[in-house]
């Protein structure tokens, strides 16, 4: 993503701050409980590996985080020069919405085999099986889904749902309570971003408002353009007229005030800091914050959206660099939050926002009612919902929390106050460490990622009703509790049961949520029936709960917290039924191609693991559990295959991906370098068993990382011993690529690799500093004999590279694509070069190479960040990816114009694109959108 660690596959999120994102780590591996305590469980996740294995990745990763130290605070102090700062004008998206606008209406395509149309490849069916799920049952997954909302009236024969996907659009359905979807987007041909923050259905007056830009502190929380109205249940929308005050940021909430404004006129919405250039290896995103237009924070309209006015606005400044400093809601470094309308006293208003807390608004003046009880990260995040109770009065429901103990910083917290309308109510802690006292429920309930797995709801008049949703507490499933992912009080919020599992089945098996909550929406009719969603997808619960405490029984608790699991397990949902069947939204980083079978892709995806397909366009099996990085086939072995978690984790597979077969690697790799995110590793496109990957230096293998019968027996991630190192990888030229030894823009980490598929010996590499290097000897015997050239200048960019796509013909011939912004820089002191995609020839006679702007000529890329290039040799011609699509430029050459593709792909960001030469494909790996393919002429 993309971050906070959660066991070895702990989905970890890209957090940022300032403006590159890379992997906030925030280590939690202790329950951090006083006495009297659980017995301490087993490490990781129910059916996600072995307890050796486990054990021994926990080892490496947290002594790799540990010396890391990365908050959002660290990574802003530390990484704001990297992707340049925050300086982008309006204008410089603007070009790539207009140019996309005239696909928008294809939807997604027809023909599979068409040259003139983008095909959707998959999967509609992404299904986990039940060895893989942490729950024990099969399940079908969809991607991350960050906003929900409902129509009042709500039948098992008529139930309207519209589901927000980060990246992947608005999506209906008038079946949300018959167990199949059938989904249909909305948002395709008339937004001009696919990723969505907020969802509100405003009864009164029969509309539908969709805020686009995801509002989290995550690397690939994408920024949006504003908000779209409906008012026909989302068949057509408009955007809003005041829309140019959202363009590049993130919405959170959208209210209609219609207690104060029976009109429908008066709309609030409050926005956040998003970013553009997700690449395959978050290679560098920057963040939206442009310098001379309006901030970030709580937005009010009067005008029906026409117009709109930044309320209590603040000059932050965050430093002397170019966009750092801005207009905030409060003063707050990241935007405003959550916002209501006191549904009972005229004018008064509440909001929170990043590291400020709570305030209210009474008409005349806004005061701080509860501060930030949390802050110390640099991203604490407060989040409420309001109640009446029966005597008039309005209560607040309030969690906060950022990076946790594991972080540094205090554990999420959860507090009452009555009679907030007063303007001085006493806020009451209802969480406490001990295990003993039923605070405990709510104690670090979303864990060390609070920034990205927050929410609060309280069901319209059932004010001793609230639901509390977090993100999974890994080291207590199936132990104390069931992971305390989403929460119930019914008595005002003193005591919580835990709803992350149904009653259905056994520990063992079950239906359960997946990790990672960002939406809820209870069923009108029934406050105990919700849909609840996650980064993998959406359930629906039947409105009913169940005791389900004896399970506690058999978990070898103490008295104290067998006490605790009976409590927390005395109501939980019925059952469970996922409603991601037709529901395409995955987030593929990046796509491979078996060279044996141009009909086996292999891709992994945000938070739900690598699939690998057959053919089909509806249903992929899940290969492996966890983040999906890089994956990759072997160039003669049709039975190997690779796939990454996030950071440098990686597992060989030596029987055709077969679930049980993967084996760890990568013990070699923790040695203290930094790495991505999801780092960049690539085989050999001809010779076997050799693997190329990037932290600071390149590093290599050249036996898959070792024989199969020893890896098989030692590193199995089910089955191994462990007793010895797992891999045997080296690096390969003494000198790191981004060591100052190497002269300027040093830094950084290695962003991408590619190896000629012409010879066994031309590597290409670069680094998220701007710095190309190419090897003509990658392939020599001693590891140490590798040299690398550095052949980028002063008049190449000083920005992250994104991707390199090396002529097949011709080793020393290559394409290279950068993101960030013509303004910006990531090394102090270097100047600004315009250009996003450049050809470059090495030669290796003077060890040099001649760059070329590729800007196009009539309709140029222009000025927005490239987040992957990828060179047809057939044909000549170049595509390159955005945040907002795919392009061609004919013959590879800048004197003719950039245009779209092919009509058929969503508005959508495309992470990476692969050339499949056996079936003349580009492949493109979509940030919500699954899988999609263009046939090549």
């Amino acid at each position: 993503m993309k971050l906070t660690y959660k066991s070895v596959f702990s989905y970890l999120r890209i957090a940022f701050a300032g403006t590159l994102l890379s992997a906030a780590l925030a280590l939690a591996l202790s329950t951090l409980l006083s006495t009297p305590t659980p017995p301490a469980p087993q490490f990781g996740e129910r059916h996600m590996g072995s307890g050796k294995f486990l054990k021994h990745t926990e080892e490496l990763v947290a002594a790799k985080i540990g010396d890391m130290d990365e908050s959002p605070t660290s990574l802003a102090d530390q990484n704001y020069q990297l992707n340049g700062g925050d300086s982008i004008t309006a204008d410089n998206i603007a070009g790539a919405q207009a140019a996309f606008a005239a696909i928008q209406k294809n939807g997604v395509g027809a023909g599979k085999n068409s040259t003139t149309s983008w095909f959707q490849i998959g999967p509609t069916k992404a299904t986990y099986p039940a060895f893989l799920n942490r729950h024990g049952s099969q399940y079908v997954a969809s991607g991350r889904i960050t906003a929900l909302a409902i129509t009042p009236n709500c039948t098992p024969q008529q139930c309207t749902v519209w589901v927000g996907a980060a990246g992947g659009g608005v999506w209906r359905t008038d079946k949300g309570l018959s167990g199949n979807g059938g989904w249909v987007n909305v948002s395709d041909g008339f937004f001009h971003s696919g990723a969505i923050g907020a969802l509100t259905f405003d009864a009164a007056h029969n509309t539908l408002y969709a805020g686009t830009g995801e509002d989290a502190a995550a690397g690939d929380a994408e920024a949006g353009v504003g908000v779209y109205k409906s008012t026909d249940l989302g068949n057509t929308w408009t955007p809003l007229g005041g829309n140019a005050n959202f363009i590049n940021r993130a919405t959170r909430t959208i209210a209609v005030d219609n207690f104060n404004d029976p009109t429908g006129n008066t709309i609030y919405v409050t926005t956040g800091r998003g970013v553009h250039g997700i690449s395959s290896t978050t290679a560098g995103a920057v963040s939206q914050i442009p310098p001379g237009i309006p901030g970030v924070g709580v937005w009010k309209s009067t005008n029906g959206g026409a117009t709109f006015t930044l309320l209590d606005p603040i000059t932050v400044v965050l430093g002397s660099l170019p966009g750092q400093m801005f207009l905030s809601s409060f003063g707050s470094s990241r935007g405003a939050t959550a916002f209501a309308v006191d549904p009972t006293h005229p004018g008064v208003i509440y909001a929170s926002a990043y590291n400020e807390g709570v305030w209210r608004f009474d008409g005349s003046i806004w005061t701080n009612i509860h501060t930030c009880q949390t802050c110390g990260g640099g991203a604490s995040r407060s989040e409420f919902a309001l109640a009446t109770t029966p005597d008039g009065h309005t209560r607040m429901y309030q969690t906060e929390g950022d990076s946790g103990p594991g972080g540094g910083n205090p554990p999420s917290q959860f507090w009452v106050a009555n009679a907030v309308e007063t303007g001085v109510p006493a806020f009451v802690l209802k969480t406490s460490a001990n295990v003993a006292d039923l605070g405990y429920a709510t104690y670090n309930f979303c864990t060390g990622q609070c920034w990205y797995d927050q929410r609060v709801v309280s069901p319209a008049g059932h004010p001793d009703m609230v639901y509390v949703l977090g993100s999974f507490t890994y080291n207590e499933s199936h132990i104390l509790s069931n992971a305390r992912a989403v929460l119930l009080s019914q008595d005002g919020g003193n005591s919580f049961t835990d709803l992350t599992d149904a009653a259905t089945g056994t520990d063992k098996s079950h239906d359960g949520l997946h990790p990672d909550q960002h939406a809820l929406v209870v069923n009108p009719n029934n406050p105990l029936q919700f849909w609840e969603g996650s980064d993998g997808g959406l359930m629906v619960s039947d409105g009913t709960l169940a005791d389900i405490s004896s399970r506690c029984d058999g978990r070898g608790l103490d008295p104290v917290s067998l006490g605790r699991c009976k409590q927390l397990l005395s109501a939980v949902p019925g059952s469970y039924t996922d409603l991601n069947n037709g529901l395409s939204t995955l987030q593929f980083q990046s796509l491979s191609v078996n060279p044996a079978n141009p009909s086996d892709v292999q891709g992994g995806t945000q938070d739900n693991g690598t699939w690998e397909s057959s053919g089909s366009a509806v249903v992929w099996p899940q290969t492996i559990f966890g983040d999906g990085g890089l994956s990759g086939f072997d160039p003669t072995d049709k039975s190997f295959r690779f796939h990454t978690y996030f950071l440098q984790q990686v597992d060989v597979n030596f029987q055709n991906g077969f679930d049980r077969a993967w084996d760890w690697i990568a013990d070699p790799l923790f040695t203290g370098e930094s790495a991505l995110f999801y780092f960049p590793i690539i085989t050999d496109p001809t010779v076997h068993g050799t693997m190329f990957c990037g932290l600071n230096h390149v590093w290599r293998t050249q036996d898959s990382g070792g024989p199969q019968a020893y890896l098989d027996a030692v590193c199995n991630e089910f089955t191994g011993t462990f007793a010895t190192t797992c891999g045997d990888w080296v690096t390969i030229d003494g000198l790191s690529l981004t060591t100052s030894g190497r002269g300027n823009r040093s830094g950084g980490n290695v962003g991408w690799l590619a190896r000629a598929s012409s010879d066994s010996s031309t590597l290409w590499a670069s680094t998220t500093r701007g710095r190309l290097f190419v090897s003509k000897n990658a392939d020599a015997a001693s590891a140490s004999a590798v040299v690398f050239n550095r052949i980028d200048t002063s008049t190449t960019p000083n920005r992250p590279i994104s991707s390199i796509s090396v002529d097949p013909t011709n080793p020393n011939h290559a394409y290279v694509s950068f993101l960030s912004y013509n303004s910006l820089i990531t090394n102090s002191g270097q100047a600004p070069v315009s250009g996003h995609v450049f050809e470059v020839t090495y030669n290796p006679l003077t060890m040099t190479a001649t760059w070329t702007n590729l800007e196009g000529t009539g309709t140029p890329i222009g000025d927005q960040p490239v987040n992957a290039v990828a060179f047809d040799n057939v044909t000549g011609d170049l595509y390159a990816s955005t945040d907002f699509g795919v392009f061609r430029l004919a013959g590879a050459s800048g004197a003719h114009p950039w245009t779209m593709a092919a009509p058929g792909l969503p508005v959508v960001t495309v992470a990476g694109l692969t050339i499949n030469p056996g079936a003349r494909q580009l492949l493109a790996a979509t940030h919500g959108r699954g899988a999609f393919q263009l046939t090549l002429p």
